[in-house]
């Protein structure tokens, strides 16, 4: 471990890549190692843990989280906020700008309790020192490093990586970037306001997905509930002009439909969504009746970006969008065709209709 008199070179920060940017990944895990480092040296201060849970319980952005941004903010609590930018300050001078502004767009570093409430209800909070573990990308086995601190304040490995069974009968700080924040660090308004189709019209047609049932994991125990999102393209035959919908979001990104909990994809819980696909179909796509979509799991930088390919009319279009895992769903669809339109696969099982 580097000492604080003998800091390494600060790593370049990486630019987009598609699929798994190692240059990426080790960037962002470097510097979530000093937030991890940071925040581990006060776990022994009972009123910073206090604090720490408290902002836990808001649930700003309706996970069990906190973004340090916010547990920076003086106003939130001075003296803890003054500590912890002196510590990050003393572990690395970069850290605290070191996601700011890769590729034009910041990201913002949280802190993040697997099984938070089942943890509380069983009394299992502040039992023993935390493990921490850093979140950049899933593991194909789901189990991760675990780290601790030494009796010299260095943030060492721990033998036994770390599974989901453990998380849920022991604290587990997971430091990782947050999935549902603007370029702010503000909620994004699905959030917010809980409404996925906030300033839809009520025109027809109107494709919505009307149910959904999520059946596996693609997202990884660490980093919470399943964001399932959906990009559209409305077509003619051939893709001469399209339409797409990223429903105020990113060219990658996509709306979020829903968020599956670990609990609703484990016990398949079918939801009733009623999420527009399309608005408005013949004023927002007009003389374009092909519906094309890819419904995937959202995953936020340093993943990588997979690529859609649709083929109609001896024509392909491409369009990129951000997972660690393939799609759910992947399809084109005549307009009319959304009236009774059914997916059912291993992952996902889902119905649109018309309104």
């Amino acid at each position: 471990m580097v000492s604080c008199e003998e800091q390494p070179e600060p790593l370049l920060k990486p630019t987009e890549s598609s699929l798994i940017d190692v240059d990426a990944v080790k960037f962002a895990q470097e510097n979530l190692k000093s937030y991890g480092k940071s925040i581990l040296s006060f776990q022994t201060e009972i009123k910073f843990k206090k604090d720490l849970y408290s902002l836990i319980e808001e649930s700003f952005d309706g996970e069990r989280n906190v973004l340090f941004k916010t547990l920076l903010q003086e106003e939130k609590n001075p003296i803890n906020s003054r500590n912890l930018t002196n510590k990050l300050n003393k572990v690395s001078p970069t850290v605290l700008n070191a996601f700011d502004n890769i590729a034009g767009k910041n990201y913002f570093p949280q802190v993040f309790i697997p099984f938070y409430d089942v943890l509380k209800e069983k009394r299992k909070l502040s039992v023993k020192p935390p493990i921490v573990v850093i979140y950049t990308n899933d593991s194909p086995n789901s189990f991760y490093q675990g780290y601790s601190l030494d009796s010299e304040d260095n943030l060492i490995e721990i033998k036994e990586l770390i599974s989901e069974e453990y998380a849920k009968e022991n604290e587990v700080w997971v430091i990782s970037i947050n999935e549902r924040v603007d370029n702010n660090g503000n909620p994004l308004a699905i959030y917010e306001k809980n409404d996925s189709n906030s300033g839809r019209t009520m025109a027809s047609p109107s494709a919505i997905v009307d149910q959904m049932k999520c059946k596996c994991h693609k997202e990884s125990w660490t980093a919470g509930a399943s964001e399932v999102n959906i990009i559209t393209i409305a077509s003619d035959f051939g893709f001469f002009e399209y339409d797409i919908n990223l429903y105020g979001k990113g060219d990658n990104e996509g709306g979020e439909i829903y968020k599956f909990s670990r609990s609703d994809v484990s016990n398949n819980r079918n939801k009733d969504l009623n999420f527009y696909i399309v608005n408005d179909w013949d004023e927002r796509a007009p003389n374009k009746p092909y519906g094309s979509y890819v419904i995937f799991e959202y995953d936020t930088w340093p993943t990588g970006k997979r690529t859609a390919s649709w083929e109609l009319g001896g024509a392909t279009l491409n369009w990129e969008y951000r997972s660690a895992d393939g799609y759910y769903a992947k399809q084109t669809v005549f307009k009319t065709n959304f009236a009774f339109h059914n997916v059912n696969n291993d992952c996902i099982e889902w119905s649109s209709q018309y309104q």
